[in-house]
């Protein structure tokens, strides 16, 4: 298997007519003896001699493999270049149902006000989904609640602190959450939620579990906006999240869960973000500390 490092290492040195010159040619430290060396193991790893020492000059042997490593090697400043530039056209972005929904197209439209024709992904995701896309370069960013530290090579920043609320309908007598869990631990009111799976109402189950109370779901929902739907159709009471600016539908009130855990939004990253990414999250801190301001 021929290593490309010293081909490349062949391919300079042979455009510029010497090891010696080709050292101001390579765009990296290293030193004469080094290329010297490794030049070498690629003859040994070819049976050939590619180039004759003082005065230089290529082999038959070596001119070959230069015509066919030149044309490689010499365009990839152009490829690296082209890369970038496209990169900085492209947003591969992953978030929450909710927050596609909800949040994403306002930020989205201020960023392309200040980035024309960009070309923007869209991926709903978990934060187990979003960081598999991120270590696979799927995407460069996502915005989904932060349910467990992240796997390595990810980086996570908490940008928002949501409370749960339970939702019920807006003719009910029910007044505080308080009073809705003193009927629900009798289990007389049935539970309109999202999927056992959903990290929302994990928090929520944990948190009834650890004050003894058994609420089981009787209809699972896919989103809040379901949730909400049936809620204020008379079919139970509901659970979700308080954003901040956010308003009920018109036949649902909130009740705010006192003392149940807060549940976290954040920004999820590998490696270095691409200039429309870091544009993007820069726009989310923004929009995070506005609402949690209000």
């Amino acid at each position: 298997m021929i290593n490309i490092h010293h081909l490349e290492l062949f391919y300079y040195a042979a455009r510029a007519g010497g090891i010696t010159a080709a050292l101001r040619l390579i765009p990296y430290g290293i030193q004469q003896p080094a290329v010297s060396a490794q030049i070498g193991r690629l003859e040994e790893s070819l049976g050939v001699k590619l180039f004759h020492r003082r005065p230089f000059s290529l082999t038959p042997a070596g001119r070959e493999v230069y015509e066919q490593v030149a044309p490689f090697f010499s365009n990839l400043s152009q490829l690296a270049r082209r890369v970038r530039q496209d990169a900085q056209q492209r947003l591969r972005l992953a978030a929450s149902a909710s927050a596609l929904r909800e949040e994403m197209p306002e930020l989205l439209q201020r960023l392309d006000r200040a980035t024309p024709g960009l070309e923007v992904t869209l991926r709903e995701a978990t934060q187990p989904v979003a960081e598999r896309m991120l270590l696979a370069h799927e995407i460069d960013l996502a915005v989904v609640l932060l349910e467990s530290k992240p796997a390595a090579g990810v980086r996570a920043e908490p940008l928002l602190r949501l409370p749960l609320v339970l939702l019920v309908a807006v003719d009910s007598p029910f007044r505080t959450a308080a009073e809705v869990l003193r009927v629900a631990v009798r289990d007389e009111l049935p539970l309109v939620s999202l999927a056992r799976s959903e990290h929302l109402a994990q928090v929520f189950q944990r948190e009834l579990a650890s004050r003894k109370i058994v609420w089981k779901t009787r209809i699972e929902a896919s989103g809040t906006d379901l949730i909400e739907a049936y809620v204020g159709h008379g079919f139970g009471v509901g659970v979700a999240l308080e954003v901040p600016g956010r308003v009920p539908a018109a036949k649902v009130r909130a009740l705010r869960l006192r003392g149940f855990p807060l549940v976290v939004f954040g920004a999820l990253w590998s490696g270095r973000l691409p200039a429309p990414a870091s544009a993007f999250l820069d726009l989310a801190r923004e929009r995070a500390r506005a609402l949690a301001g209000g």
